[in-house]
């Protein structure tokens, strides 16, 4: 049956013995390396590669970053693991800044989440990718009415030292 399905697919022919023999070691010979190809392709694939984007790294702890938001463009110095200091230059050109503990968890290599609570209420919670330079943010304050409001944010990410 072997030799019948090997000839089947290289459409070889086999009348002697020396030639089931010759059909079975190259059938034997190319199986296995087809084997040994699939094993080099998946260590291949599977390999990790260091980023090479500009706002990669391993830790924010120590750098200086700047988010670009819709409506505003904030610096945030990551001065140690518990706190930041942040300025933020809105669209009409007002200008806020603060100090803040915060709460810092590196999730992986590339991302990190962030929470703050500023010392008007206004509540920042940050997932970074330094990989791709997205930030997604959730931000929670007191609105006009005095009732608690949120919203989604993404911004784009950079290192700035």
């Amino acid at each position: 049956m072997f030799f019948k399905l090997v000839q089947c697919i290289f459409g070889l022919e086999y009348r002697t013995m020396k030639h089931q023999v010759i059909i079975a070691s190259l059938a034997i010979v190319l199986i296995a390396g087809a084997c040994q190809s699939n094993t080099e392709k998946k260590s291949i694939t599977s390999e990790t590669v260091p980023s090479t984007s500009a706002s990669h790294t391993s830790t924010l702890i120590g750098h200086k970053a700047e988010i670009q938001f819709p409506e505003m463009k904030a610096t945030i110095t990551y001065a140690d693991a518990e706190t930041l200091h942040w300025s933020t230059i809105g669209e009409d050109g007002v200008k806020n800044e603060g100090d803040e503990k915060m709460s810092y968890k590196q999730l992986s290599n590339d991302l990190h989440f962030l929470n703050w609570i500023e010392k008007d209420g206004f509540t920042v919670s940050q997932i970074i990718n330094t990989k791709t330079g997205e930030v997604t943010a959730f931000w929670s304050y007191d609105g006009k009415d005095g009732n608690r409001e949120s919203q989604y944010v993404t911004g784009s990410f950079s290192l700035i030292d």
